[in-house]
């Protein structure tokens, strides 16, 4: 369960959270259920024009006192104060490395797997893992010349555990260039993937029915 409120001040925010929490609570209590409150965490999305103090207001229910994060994870996403997203990037690139390193070691060169199953494993195992809910915190890197806007720094994060893959699938040395990986792994370029799987959520957003409760936001 999530609460979020937005008012003009930080305090106004702490005192409209404590009573949804106190709400939440009595709704619990009535329905035979029961919130861990010592689990609770707070985030506050604050402007630059509010005072450093506001930022470290806490909330304070049933007895307990939950002080300000900068980040807190909400199914399965890091959500920091900034929304920058960089804790929740450097845990997806963790997630990949490692995925991407056990298939290394599927891929024995006498009695390990083919390749072309390791790469069958890479996209259909380790690309949805490292990339999920991709579109909240990626923004897609434009083609083109001159000076290359979006996520560059995301993108180049997340090639590193296709490198590892690539490099078993193609056979390749520790020196070769990405792009020769990306072309005898037959794989598409990092960024272009997360491209495709960003634009291909938004086509999904843009034909929801119109009975869908998010259609009126996105029209």
């Amino acid at each position: 369960m999530a609460f979020i409120v937005v008012s003009s001040s930080i305090a106004e925010n702490v005192r409209k959270l404590e009573r949804l929490v106190e709400e939440g609570l009595i709704w619990a209590a009535d329905s035979a259920s029961k919130f861990d409150v010592a689990k609770y965490q707070l985030v506050h999305h604050a402007c630059q024009s509010d005072a450093a103090e506001d930022k470290l207001l806490p909330i304070r229910v049933a007895g307990m006192t939950i002080k300000p994060k900068e980040s807190a994870k909400y199914l399965g996403v890091y959500i920091d104060s900034k929304l920058t997203f960089k804790e929740h990037v450097e845990y997806a690139e963790g997630k990949g490395v490692k995925a991407a390193t056990a298939l290394t070691r599927l891929a024995n060169t006498t009695s390990g797997m083919l390749h072309k199953f390791i790469r069958c494993l890479f996209i259909g195992l380790v690309v949805p893992r490292m990339e999920y809910v991709l579109p909240m915190w990626y923004n897609p890197v434009p083609e083109g010349e001159g000076h290359r806007q979006g996520a560059v720094g995301i993108a180049w994060r997340m090639s590193k555990p296709q490198r590892l893959a690539c490099k078993v699938m193609a056979g390749g040395l520790r020196s070769r260039s990405m792009e020769a990986l990306d072309y005898h792994a037959n794989v598409l370029p990092t960024h272009l993937r997360m491209n495709l799987a960003a634009y291909k959520f938004a086509v999904c957003l843009c034909t929801l029915p119109p009975s869908h409760p998010l259609q009126k936001v996105v029209e």
